[in-house]
């Protein structure tokens, strides 16, 4: 028999047999030598350590009651007696002792089993349902088609015309590539940053605004996010309650609706008509405010249409929440791409039209000015008494941005101008080139002044009750073209479907060609009610 001692003060080993006493207060283990060893203690099972002694739990309330073997009260000394059975295997009895006995050798453990029985079946039962805001989630048409076009491209072999999504087709500015590179290199960049987002970035951001716009910004009011879209996000998040409602442009950028959707909040149109060239109207405006109303939201240049806002409606609109006390949030992701406005090629900023900027927030970044969509790299722009409300936000969906990405996009900031110049140049003459088509076959009905979309009028080539999403789809299948269907952007826009100008002239040419050659063919003997 080999026994071991332990006692607070020591732990004595002997090479004859020995009785190991501890305090049950104190620790207890074995000594090396035994490969597999388990303590079985008043129902608790410890793995016995083969290496220094660990702690002995102190006297838990929690534990479990004893068993009729074990029913004796454990106080005193504790003592562990181990011995080797036939087998070679360890067996571990505990004896204890109190105040007024002493037993010993009472057997608490057996042989461990070689083949334990199979545990008893879990009873399951059916899941929870998953929230009811994901069943009743608006869904984007922008990207279903692309879904569907990438998936015909994979089991036909065939070649499709994307002409559905905002993915500039241009390479990163260079030296954006070149500090992400650099930065990746940095151990301080591997890791955490802070929520508001890298200090360099901030520091990029403020000096856009402030020099190349005219706009003063320090870095305190800039939150850096994840792209633009997370901006928009974080605005809704530090706005919003249940049921609060928010002002959307119909047509307007879908995602609107379902970040405010998932926020439980009410998005309430108003109405940019195409007889106006897209613009708003204030009546449209004083029409749905209700006094549940918040949060009036604004894109210029406009996703989906290209309406750019003039300074002068711009301040109307700004003027019109400021009566009211609604909060405003300026989609400014594509200022820096405008068309035919007197020599400028960045649209007016809601920044030049509010002198009270605490109910104003900017969203923007370098997805589309500086073709970094893949870089997700946005900002919100915003009084200092909301940048600690949207650092939370963004704290508690993704603690921090990535700050290679971030350092990417201050470089871009500062030294990438001459190729947005250039991307902006080859899409004005997209522009040209795709309303050119569309008025040599009659379809020419508003000529955008911004960002890179072209609305197209499809409602001639509807058949009966078709949406503009089911058009898409014939569309996509009978001439492999992937165009947005309107409807995904509101009612204004349901008879329309909308042309990426992001794609190369070849594909452009071709690509419209086919959609006026296609609305042609189909749209009389759609009014004779056939089915071609």
């Amino acid at each position: 028999m080999a026994s071991f001692l332990y006692t607070r003060a020591a732990a004595i080993a002997s090479s004859s047999a020995a009785v190991t006493t501890v305090s049950s207060a104190t620790t207890c283990s074995l000594a090396t030598g035994w490969l597999s060893r388990t303590i079985r203690y008043a129902g608790h099972s410890v793995r016995g350590a083969a290496s220094a002694p660990e702690p002995w739990p102190a006297k838990r309330s929690t534990a479990a009651a004893p068993t009729a073997q074990h029913s004796r009260q454990l106080s005193g000394e504790v003592a562990f007696d181990v011995k080797e059975n036939e087998e070679d295997e360890a067996v571990v009895e505990m004896e204890a002792t109190n105040h007024h006995h002493h037993h010993h050798n009472q057997q608490l453990s057996a042989p461990l089993s070689k083949n334990p029985p199979p545990p008893t079946p879990l009873q399951l039962q059916p899941l929870r349902p998953l929230s009811s805001l994901i069943d009743s989630a608006p869904r984007s048409g922008i990207r279903e088609v692309m879904a569907a076009a990438a998936l015909l491209e994979r089991t036909s072999g065939d070649r499709v015309l994307h002409l559905e999504v905002g993915l500039p087709n241009f390479g990163a500015p260079q030296a954006a590539v070149e500090a992400a590179k650099a930065d990746v290199q940095k151990l301080s960049h591997q890791g955490y940053i802070a929520n508001e987002g890298l200090g360099s970035a901030r520091d990029a951001v403020a000096r856009y605004y402030s020099q190349r716009r005219g706009l003063p910004t320090d870095p305190a009011n800039i939150v850096m996010t994840q792209g633009s879209l997370f901006a928009i996000a974080t605005a809704f998040g530090i706005v919003l309650d249940a049921d609060d409602e928010v002002l959307v442009p119909d047509p307007g950028f879908p995602n609107y609706e379902m970040g405010i959707h998932m926020l439980k909040g009410v998005p309430v149109p108003y109405a940019l008509e195409p007889h106006r060239d897209w613009q708003p109207c204030l009546e449209s405006l004083e029409a749905a405010i209700t006094p549940r109303t918040k949060l009036l939201v604004i894109c210029s240049p406009s996703n989906p249409t290209g309406a750019v806002l003039s300074h002068e409606n711009m301040q109307e609109m700004i003027n019109f929440a400021r009566a009211r006390g609604l909060y405003v949030l300026s989609d400014e992701i594509y200022a820096e791409i405008c068309f035919d406005l007197s020599g400028d090629a960045r649209a007016p900023s809601a920044l030049e039209c509010d002198h009270d900027p605490r109910s104003l927030m900017v969203a923007s970044g370098v997805s589309k000015s500086h073709a970094l969509t893949g870089f997700r790299v946005g900002w919100l722009r915003c009084h200092e008494e909301l940048v600690s409300s949207a650092t939370l936000v963004t704290e508690s969906f993704y603690s921090c941005g990535v700050p290679f990405c971030q350092s990417a996009a201050a470089a871009a900031l500062d030294h990438s101008w001459d190729e947005v110049a250039e991307m902006r140049q080859a899409y004005t003459e997209r522009r040209d080139l795709v309303c050119a088509i569309l008025k040599a076959h009659g379809r020419l009905t508003t000529v955008p002044r911004g960002a890179f979309y072209v609305m197209v009028n499809v409602k001639s080539a509807l058949r009966n009750g078709e949406t503009t999403t089911q058009f898409a789809a014939r569309f996509l299948q009978d001439e492999r073209v992937a165009v947005a269907p309107g409807d995904t952007f509101g009612n204004r826009s349901k008879d329309f479907v909308r042309i990426s100008l992001a794609s190369d002239k070849e594909v452009l040419v071709e690509g419209v060609t086919r959609l006026c050659e296609y609305m042609a063919a189909h749209s009389w003997t759609e009014r004779r009610g056939g089915d071609k």
